[in-house]
């Protein structure tokens, strides 16, 4: 056997000692329950079966079945373990779906997770865990909007922080939605099932500053600290609610906090920073400096955004006019008349860049740079919803969406899931030892059953030696 093949047995054979103590505790924690439960409330029937799916694959074990004074079937084991409700997964294994869910199809997840733990379960599945994590993280997000906004006092706390200046940049992508069939009696065109087939899906990002690229200093790039996502299909009254929301929990934003910005010039973007005082709207110089060679030569583009920089509106205009004229494709000078248009009606946002490099001379010169939104865009949404070339449903895509950002920022994804129903342990099935109450200084015990477990007893074998590690991680290991 080469190292690969003695690696994979002893990998087997660590997964198989494993199942077998956890199926043992198990059936001893359900012993212990039968022991401590309340008399006369909780009555036992019979031992029933379970498998539960763990990181070492699916743990068998039996545990009783009982019936209250309401005559309701109960499982007490599985309610103080919070397996109850038909729960026959761990946590970790939810949380690397979900993990894995953001990145891949549910296919490739169903896939990953069965080559991993053994595990067989339908892709359905796990979008079905996407759904509910994700609905959740919606809800609480429309809890907290609305108590906000009924009582602003409660975020005065918040205010505190005030931090000087922070950065707010939006944009959106269109991705393929799936169109509903159309109702009985109803004809639906196919212009019109392809012009709905797409819509746009907004993302805003906020952060706190810049810092060099690791691996790229010296080199001018640079990447986001502090940066906080938001977001999914919704309307523009929404995402700016919850921008001022986000700004407030996360960063203290108050009514001395300057907000620089930046985006592609979308209606829906650049008017709503005039909701933030002091804020500083830039037009991303990525947007219209592609807009630019997209219509002229290279030679003819530098030309032309050395005048927009010079500040010279007039200039920039009998530039394109000149170029209007002596242009003979009627294609090309549509693009440029719609070009002009464009520049002159964004020209404030455009000569912003300059006024927001004097406002922050001070600081970091980096920081001017804003426009950084469209690489977040391609990372956050279109390698995931719109490059596979797959359609979504409107709930699908927001809680996928909802769960990715709560991960990328950061927010505890084991606590929201815990928070969701999946965590159900139970307080008061079972009745506290009252033999080992003495007068002394209360300890803090974790809330869980405790009791002696027979397998830590046996003679020493992988099994045994490898829970009793676990059970006693201080003993001093001789070297």
């Amino acid at each position: 056997m080469g190292y690969d093949e003695l690696s994979e047995e002893f990998k087997q054979q660590i997964y198989q000692a494993s199942r077998d103590g956890l199926s043992s505790m198990l059936s001893q924690c359900d012993d212990e329950v039968r022991k401590r439960r309340k008399r006369g409330v909780f009555h036992n029937e019979n031992l029933e079966p379970k498998k539960v799916a763990s990181w070492c694959g699916e743990v068998k074990y039996r545990r009783r079945a009982y019936t209250d004074r309401e005559d309701n079937n109960r499982y007490l084991c599985d309610e103080v373990l919070g397996l109850d409700k038909g729960r026959r997964v761990s946590l970790d294994i939810m949380l690397r779906a979900l993990v894995y869910a953001g990145t891949m199809s549910y296919v490739k997840v169903k896939e990953l997770i069965g080559n991993w733990t053994g595990l067989k379960r339908s892709p359905e599945t796990y979008r079905r865990w996407v759904l509910h994590v994700g609905k959740f993280i919606e809800e609480q997000r429309k809890m907290k909007c609305a108590q906000i906004f009924e009582t602003p006092t409660s975020c005065a706390e918040d205010y505190e922080k005030d931090p000087d200046f922070l950065f707010l940049e939006a944009d959106g992508c269109y991705i393929y939605m799936r169109i509903p069939p159309p109702l009985e009696g109803e004809i639906q065109k196919e212009s019109t099932q392809k012009a709905s087939a797409k819509k746009e899906v907004r993302l805003g990002l906020w952060y706190e500053g810049k810092r060099p690229r690791r691996g790229a200093e010296g080199n001018g790039e640079f990447e986001v600290t502090g940066k906080t996502y938001f977001g999914g299909m919704m309307d523009i009254e929404e995402l700016w609610e919850t921008a001022a929301i986000t700004g407030v929990e996360r960063y203290g934003l108050g009514p001395l906090t300057q907000v620089f910005g930046g985006g592609d010039g979308g209606n829906w973007i650049g008017p709503h920073f005039e909701d933030f005082k002091g804020s500083l709207y830039v037009l991303c110089r990525y947007h219209w400096k592609r807009d630019i060679f997209r219509v002229f030569p290279e030679e003819n583009g530098k030309k032309l955004i050395l005048l927009i920089e010079s500040s010279d509106k007039e200039r920039v205009s009998s530039f394109i006019d000149e170029e209007y004229t002596a242009c003979r494709e009627e294609k090309t000078k549509k693009k440029m008349a719609k070009l002009k248009k464009y520049i002159l009606n964004q020209w404030d946002f455009i000569q912003n860049y300059r006024r927001l490099k004097e406002k922050l001379k001070e600081a970091d010169p980096a920081l001017s740079r804003v426009g950084v939104i469209e690489g977040h865009i391609y990372q956050v949404l279109y390698l995931r919803f719109e490059s596979r070339g797959g359609y979504w449903s409107e709930e699908g895509l927001n809680a996928l969406l909802h769960v990715l950002m709560a991960e990328l920022n950061g927010n505890h994804l084991s606590q929201i899931v815990r928070a969701s129903g999946w965590d159900t342990r139970a307080k008061a099935t079972v009745v506290p030892d009252i033999k080992k109450t003495v007068d002394k200084k209360p300890k803090t015990e974790p809330k869980c059953v405790r009791g002696a477990f027979p397998i830590l007893k046996r003679p020493v074998s992988i099994g045994s030696k490898f829970f009793k590690e676990i059970a006693h991680p201080e003993r001093k290991r001789v070297v």
